[in-house]
């Protein structure tokens, strides 16, 4: 377009001029593969060369191993009580359901955050609680939890907050709930930073001395733990 500095497109996105009309070729790498290892595996489990190659490509080179990855089952599923803290998380979550006490979910605005919510949400009332949940706004609220919405929940009678997806960096909104008289269980997967909050439970698996053995857990996941 004359006189402009860019050019726009009917999606609305931005090309740079220096980048219109410049591809690149591609350059596959593929791993090198035994032709036999990969027929073998495919046999034993039960599906094409293509699949097979990425198990294989992928370390799952054991026919158990992969027959385990491609048909899960709720008995391969790590002892919850692996994790730092869920004994006390357990036994607070199951005494405020127990005692009717109010009960908020803090969780965060992005799909593993509504999910999270939706999990315990849903598990809480098969327990025969109830639970209320607040979701900040991306652009009003920001992330993480926040001490104005701790001190309207204690105004409210809230005597339970449990985070999921966040609150693993939440020192002063958590140091505020206690002074409020609210217990925090804290459910996350972020890397947390040196000072932990002080939550009656914190249960992430990648805090440090953690023994869960499956790091790469999603929000939603480390809230399935609680649930399970």
């Amino acid at each position: 377009r004359p006189g402009g500095g860019r050019r726009g497109r009917a999606d609305g996105r931005l090309l740079l001029p220096e980048l219109m009309g410049r591809t690149s070729p591609a350059r596959w790498l593929v791993p090198a593969f035994d032709a036999r290892e990969i027929d073998g595996l495919a046999k034993a489990v039960g599906i094409y060369g293509p699949a097979a190659r990425v198990l294989v490509n992928r370390g799952y080179r054991d026919p158990a191993a992969a027959e385990r990855f491609l048909r899960p089952s709720l008995e391969h599923l790590h002892d919850p009580f692996l994790f730092t803290d869920m004994r006390p998380a357990v036994d607070r979550l199951a005494g405020a359901i127990a005692a009717g006490q109010k009960i908020v979910l803090y969780g965060d605005y992005d799909v593993d955050g509504i999910m999270s919510i939706v999990v315990l949400k849903k598990a809480i009332e098969l327990a025969g609680g109830a639970a209320e949940f607040y979701v900040p706004h991306r652009l009003r609220d920001g992330y993480g939890m926040r001490v104005e919405v701790i001190e309207q929940a204690a105004a409210a009678g809230v005597r339970l907050i449990v985070s999921v997806d966040t609150g693993i960096r939440a020192v002063e909104a958590v140091r505020r709930a206690g002074e409020l008289g609210i217990d925090v269980i804290i459910t996350d997967h972020h890397l947390p930073e040196p000072e932990l909050p002080p939550a009656l439970a914190l249960l992430n698996p990648n805090r440090a001395g953690c023994p869960y053995p499956e790091k790469n857990l999603c929000g939603a996941g480390v809230a399935f733990k609680l649930v399970q």
